[in-house]
């Protein structure tokens, strides 16, 4: 997905298949959030967690959004990827920008651990600062089983439309 057109043709076309389904209570709208998620490519994933992160206080990254948040969240970031010439010169750029910044932050740690007036509290928060991003970074898995077989081969059906509508965008 590269503009926010993909990302509303990518919905239109999930809804277009899971409503009858989500009308019917055969799925939930946590289920048709998970689809929606599912099918959206990692790396748009990880940005559109940032921005629910930011914009949300209580949204923790290893949930899975709403799809009005995402899809809110998913417009964002494709309109400032487009101003940056695209989703994957963006994050090459903010990698880039990443790596400067943490190259800057060890040098400065270096130049700090030499000064007697460091305090322990700030090697502890740093500390804590680098647990939190390698937590960030673990990667959280979820089997999902379902109670009846119709409920399953409907969904399969359904994940085989899915996976049918996101090749198209690649």
């Amino acid at each position: 997905m590269e503009d926010e057109e993909d990302l509303d043709a990518y919905f239109r076309k999930l809804w277009i298949i899971a409503a009858d389904l989500v009308d019917a209570y055969v799925i939930s709208e946590k289920q048709f959030n998970e689809y929606f998620w599912k099918g959206i490519p990692r790396n748009l994933r990880y940005e559109i967690c940032e921005c629910v992160e930011a914009r949300d206080a209580t949204f923790e990254s290893d949930q899975v959004p709403e799809t009005g948040k995402a899809m809110e969240a998913g417009r964002f970031v494709l309109r400032k990827a487009a101003a940056w010439g695209g989703l994957a010169k963006m994050l090459k750029k903010k990698g880039k920008k990443k790596r400067a910044e943490t190259s800057s932050e060890e040098s400065s740690e270096e130049s700090e651990t030499s000064e007697e007036s460091e305090s322990d509290l700030e090697e502890s928060e740093y500390e804590n600062w680098k647990k939190k991003k390698k937590a960030k970074e673990e990667v959280r898995t979820k089997k999902v089983k379902f109670e009846e077989k119709g409920k399953e081969s409907q969904v399969e059906e359904l994940t085989r439309k899915l996976l049918h509508t996101t090749f198209i965008f690649e």
